[in-house]
């Protein structure tokens, strides 16, 4: 036998021999980009989406001393989506973590912790706990009711504006980074 035959053989059998050794590795990280990556880019794009709007609508008037023209219903409407929207925050804070984002994990938390607090804080206050799931929850209400929770969720917020402007800035750059 010559080399020429020899090398002929070998390499297609090292090939497969690499490849029979590495596809499970491959096959396993794949499954766990499917497992983990895709459900992280849902839950960003649905966060995004309503920290986002939440920013446009009344960080942004406030920061610039003016008061959101929204209804009623509409401002208890976005606090309870935007709260709805952190619920799986949490669970990804170890991915942010392990993006070596820290300080932004930290600034991620706060906020959520911010909008829970003053959530769980009007719930109280108006004796409604858990009472408003959804947007017909809120319209169920009597009108002065609605606009005394709005009022309430508007002057709390309207304290907190100018600190939740600077990290909604940048939590909100690194949630585009992360849309689908």
């Amino acid at each position: 036998m010559n080399w020429t035959t020899i090398v002929s053989v070998a390499i297609p059998v090292v090939v497969a021999l690499i490849a029979y050794i590495i596809s499970p590795w491959l096959s396993y990280k794949r499954e766990l980009k499917r497992i983990y990556e895709a459900p992280f880019r849902r839950d960003c794009a649905f966060f995004y989406g309503e920290a986002f709007e939440f920013y446009k609508r009344y960080i942004i008037p406030f920061t610039n001393c003016q008061i959101p023209d929204v209804s009623a219903v509409q401002k208890i409407d976005d606090f309870r989506a935007l709260h709805k929207s952190q619920v799986d925050i949490p669970r990804w804070l170890g991915k942010i973590k392990k993006e070596k984002k820290e300080e932004l994990a930290e600034k991620v938390w706060n906020f959520a912790d911010t909008i829970d607090r003053l959530w769980h804080k009007m719930e109280d206050k108006f004796k409604i706990l858990k009472k408003l799931s959804s947007r017909d929850d809120i319209l169920k209400l009597d009108s002065e009711k609605r606009e005394d929770i709005a009022n309430f969720l508007m002057n709390q917020l309207k304290g907190k504006a100018k600190e939740l402007n600077g990290i909604l800035k940048e939590i909100l750059a690194y949630f585009m980074g992360k849309l689908p």
